[in-house]
C-alpha cells in the first residue's frame, strides 16, 4: 500500500501544483484531454487512501497525498449550483461540484461519492470547504422510484455500474434507509438470465420511435415512459459493484435469500459473459476483486468493521 501511495506521489509530477493534487484517467475522454482532472476518480483514490491509512497506518506520504487532495477539492475543483427541493416545496440553490477542472457537467454519481468522502475527510482534520449534506438531499430528492437516477441533470440514460456507486456511497455517507430502492433498481437491469447495463428511461412517443428503428433494442412501458433496453452486458466493473452492494445487505437487510440470489447472479455474469474484460483492464479486475472480497466476507459471516481513518 506504502509502494502505491508512492507511486500516486510520483505521478502528481506532470502537474504544475503539486501542493494542489487530483487524479485523472491519463487518456482523453469526453472532449477531455490525458491532463484533465477528475472528480470521480480523484474521489475514488482519497477513499483508497482513507481506507488503506485505516487499515496499516497513516505513512507520510499518504497524509501528503491526503492534505494536497483536501486543497484541490477545496480550491481548484470547479462548482456550480443546481436547485433542490421535494417538488412539493419550494426549491433553493444547492453547491455541487463539476465533473473535472474542463467539463462543467453535473453528474451524480461523482457528486454523492464526493460528499461522501469530503465528509470522511472533513472528519478527520482535511478540510475540503464542502457541505455535503445539501448534495445528499439533492441526491434523494432527484432519485426516480423503481429507477434510479440518470447519469447527469441533462442525461437519460440509467447505467448499472453509477447506480451502485450512488447507492455504495450513500451508504458509505451513513445513510440506512436504502433497501427497497437499492432492490427496485437493482432488479430493472436483470431481465430474464441477462443483467443489462444501462437504459434510456425515455417519453413514451419518442422511445417508441426509437424501438421501431432499433434491431436489437427492448423496451417495457410504465405510466407513460418507456425503459429502453439496448440489450448490452453489463460491464465487468458494474457487476462487480453490483456485488458489493448485494453483499453489505446480506450482512444489514431484510430480504437476505433475496441478496445471496443476486449475488450468485452477478458471480455468474461475470464468469461467462465478462470475463474477457479482466484481460484488458486492471480498473475492472479490481471492481471485481472488492466485489467478491465482499461476497466471501459476507458467505463466512464476517461483518466488515469501520476503520478508524484518523491520522
Amino acid at each position: 500500500m506504502c509502494a502505491a501511495a508512492s507511486r500516486l506521489l510520483s505521478d502528481t509530477d506532470k502537474h504544475d501544483n503539486d501542493l494542489h493534487l487530483a487524479f485523472g484517467l491519463n487518456f482523453s475522454y469526453k472532449g477531455s484531454d490525458a491532463l484533465d482532472r477528475f472528480l470521480i476518480t480523484s474521489s475514488i483514490v482519497a477513499h483508497g487512501l482513507l481506507e488503506a491509512g485505516g487499515v496499516c497506518g497513516y505513512s507520510d506520504v499518504i497524509q501528503k497525498l491526503l492534505r494536497g487532495m483536501a486543497l484541490w477539492f477545496a480550491e481548484q475543483v470547479p462548482r456550480s449550483e443546481i436547485a433542490v427541493g421535494a417538488d412539493q416545496q419550494v426549491k433553493r440553490q444547492c453547491e455541487v461540484v463539476c465533473f473535472s477542472e474542463r467539463n462543467s457537467a453535473i453528474v451524480v454519481n461523482a457528486n454523492v461519492y464526493f460528499a461522501a468522502i469530503s465528509k470522511v475527510l472533513n472528519a478527520v482534520g482535511y478540510q475540503t470547504h464542502f457541505t455535503p449534506e445539501p448534495v445528499i438531499e439533492w441526491v434523494r430528492c432527484s432519485h426516480v422510484p423503481d429507477y434510479g437516477w440518470p447519469y447527469s441533470n441533462t442525461s437519460a440514460r440509467f447505467d448499472l455500474l453509477h447506480q451502485c456507486y450512488i447507492f455504495n456511497s450513500l451508504l458509505y455517507y451513513g445513510q440506512s434507509d436504502l433497501e427497497t430502492e437499492s432492490l427496485c433498481t437493482l432488479l430493472k437491469f436483470i431481465t430474464g438470465e441477462n443483467i443489462q447495463d444501462g437504459f434510456d428511461l425515455v417519453p413514451l412517443d419518442a422511445g417508441l420511435d426509437s424501438l421501431g428503428k432499433a434491431k436489437k433494442a427492448s423496451g417495457q412501458i410504465h405510466d407513460g415512459k418507456l425503459t429502453l433496453y439496448t440489450n448490452t452486458p453489463a460491464r465487468t466493473w458494474s457487476a462487480g459493484e453490483a456485488l458489493v452492494l448485494a453483499s453489505h445487505f446480506v450482512f444489514h437487510g431484510r430480504h437476505v435469500a433475496v441478496w445471496r440470489n443476486l449475488q450468485i447472479k452477478f458471480i455468474n455474469h461475470i464468469q461467462t459473459a465478462c470475463m474477457e474484460d479482466c484481460d484488458k483492464y486492471l480498473r475492472h479486475a479490481m471492481h471485481i476483486a472488492h466485489g467478491l472480497a465482499c461476497f466471501i466476507a459476507s458467505r463466512k459471516g464476517v461483518t466488515p468493521s469501520e476503520t478508524d481513518r484518523r491520522p
